[in-house]
């Protein structure tokens, strides 16, 4: 996710007035990971990277069962940190995890937040146990990912 890119996409999107100009942007630009759910793009990631759903789950540190379920599709709409735990686990790169989020319909991370920055930054330096990231946030006197 390229935040200069995007600054010159709203600002594009920002001076279009009419349809052809509209359409033509929509087929440029718009995504079509609009079908795609979260559990289908995480499901994808983990055997793409040739990653166990145990590995993931153990690293996540989920209730397995509720991890699974969230795995599955059975478990919609799973929480924020829910989400975090399990791109975590998964060895996402911070624009894999941005893209999860989005998929997930949670916001993305904040960088005018510090726990979210504090999250990506672990992210960045490829910590892959979400104990190891609580640790981090507790030690900032900042609220854990819930698991």
């Amino acid at each position: 996710m390229d935040l200069s890119n995007d600054m010159e996409l709203y600002s594009a999107l920002k001076n279009i007035k009419d349809n052809s100009e509209e359409e033509a942007f929509i087929k440029k630009y718009a995504s079509d990971d609009s079908n795609i759910k979260f559990h289908e793009y995480l499901q994808e990631y983990i055997v793409r990277n040739d990653l166990s759903m145990a590995y993931v789950m153990n690293n996540s540190r989920l209730n397995k069962n509720y991890g699974y379920n969230i795995v599955n599709g059975t478990r919609e709409n799973p929480g924020r940190d829910k989400v975090l735990a399990l791109c975590i686990g998964a060895e996402m790169s911070f624009d894999a995890v941005q893209q999860a989020l989005k998929l997930a319909n949670h916001p993305l991370l904040d960088p005018r937040n510090e726990r979210d920055i504090r999250i990506a930054v672990a992210i960045n330096k490829c910590v892959r146990d979400v104990i190891k990231v609580n640790l981090k946030l507790e030690e900032n006197n900042l609220e854990p990912l819930h698991v």
